[in-house]
């Protein structure tokens, strides 16, 4: 079977969207099937880029960015107007529904005449979904499935930050879901809300697994310091670091903490606090660490991937619950069926407590990968629900 699958930003940028994407793309070469990726062409000059991100086998086409995002691609490179550069995109993003990477659309003509089994849309960005839909409008693709898989909602996206455009979102929103032959959300809790939101495509609608590429299998006999690791952004809005960081320092334990913020956290001779690294650098800590930390959202339905990725080692996972009490209890019911992670609340006493738990070995847990998360299983399940194989 020949897949397109279209997704705004490269994958040769390392976010967590990426990395979903391409667990799910090397899930569907493994299957056997043949992939083609469009998406916009890469900027060299980002921060996340890395080459050596790209799939074996699979075809990549690249359209080129819009002339403002090739402006500030160029920008990168110089710090002062850098700055410059994120000020304007997220000025931009306040008063538009769609991010910058919308523009690229006007290149889907490029794709007439080209013949798929199977189209996949991917966010994020959103505009992943609008350029197929707009292609299917014009006639460039035809009587072919399409399915969406949103990373994040569009109308209940916890990062949106313009409050006043959520109904304008909303009926965007609506058109791109009608539009599907099948809509897949990456949380089960998210799915729940989208149904009710969004009842004329609710029995289209369906959940599935972030899925991870390969099984991670440290050796444990190797002596290690008990390490402490969390890797993942945490701006203020979306989640709370401060208890964890704080039982870490009270409690003296060697801990890493990187990724981007908006918060100053300040090194010691223990916690060692960084931005974001570099997937080598990434997988060093991780090897080197007793404990691989997931801090869930303040607020939505949206579950970070890295819960997913790790699953896919036989490291302790420390799953830290936050947000409603609701949101919690469908969070521990739903992950807490495979006996593979300790959960506590976001709370620097819970988390103290779990740690020791921890290290004295008193938590029973299965610390393997879960295979319900690897990738050619989540994509076999997907394409099953779709009725092709």
């Amino acid at each position: 079977m020949k897949v397109l699958f279209v997704v705004a930003r490269a994958l040769e940028i390392n976010t967590s969207s990426s990395i979903r994407n391409r667990a799910i793309i090397q899930g569907l070469v493994d299957l056997g099937h043949t992939v083609e990726v469009v998406s916009i062409q890469p900027a060299d000059k980002h921060d996340n880029f890395d080459i050596g991100l790209r799939i074996k086998g699979v075809q990549y086409t690249y359209f080129e960015p819009s002339k403002i995002a090739s402006v500030g691609n160029r920008l990168r490179s110089n710090p002062i107007l850098n700055k410059l550069r994120v000020w304007a995109y997220h000025a931009y993003n306040n008063i538009q529904i769609y991010d910058n990477t919308k523009t690229w659309i006007e290149y889907r003509g490029k794709l007439r005449g080209n013949q798929y089994d199977l189209i996949i849309s991917s966010s994020d960005p959103k505009s992943s979904h609008l350029f197929v839909k707009k292609c299917f409008e014009e006639n460039i693709l035809n009587n072919t499935k399409w399915i969406q898989i949103w990373g994040d909602p569009f109308a209940l996206d916890i990062t949106l930050r313009n409050k006043y455009l959520i109904p304008f979102i909303k009926k965007e929103e609506a058109k791109l879901l009608r539009a599907a032959d099948k809509i897949f959300y990456v949380s089960r809790l998210t799915l729940e809300e989208q149904k009710l939101m969004y009842p004329e495509s609710a029995k289209k609608m369906e959940s599935m697994y972030i899925p991870y590429t390969k099984e991670k299998i440290y050796d444990e006999g190797v002596k290690r310091e008990f390490q402490v690791a969390y890797c993942g952004d945490y701006t203020s809005n979306i989640r709370n670091i401060y208890p964890l960081y704080e039982a870490l320092v009270e409690e003296g334990y060697k801990g890493v903490i990187c990724g981007n913020t908006d918060i100053v956290l300040e090194n010691n001779s223990k916690v060692k606090v960084s931005p974001r690294v570099g997937v080598k650098e990434l997988d060093k800590i991780e090897e080197d660490s007793t404990v691989l930390v997931h801090l869930s959202n303040l607020k939505g339905t949206q579950i970070p991937g890295k819960i997913n990725h790790y699953s896919a080692t036989n490291k302790t996972i420390l799953f830290i619950l936050d947000g409603d009490q609701k949101n919690k209890k469908l969070l521990e019911e739903e992950y807490g069926k495979y006996n593979r992670y300790v959960f506590c609340n976001n709370s620097k006493e819970d988390i103290k407590q779990s740690l020791e738990m921890i290290k004295s070995n008193k938590y029973k847990v299965i610390n393997k990968p879960v295979q319900e998360f690897k990738a050619d299983n989540v994509t076999k399940d997907m394409l099953n629900k779709v009725g092709v194989d």
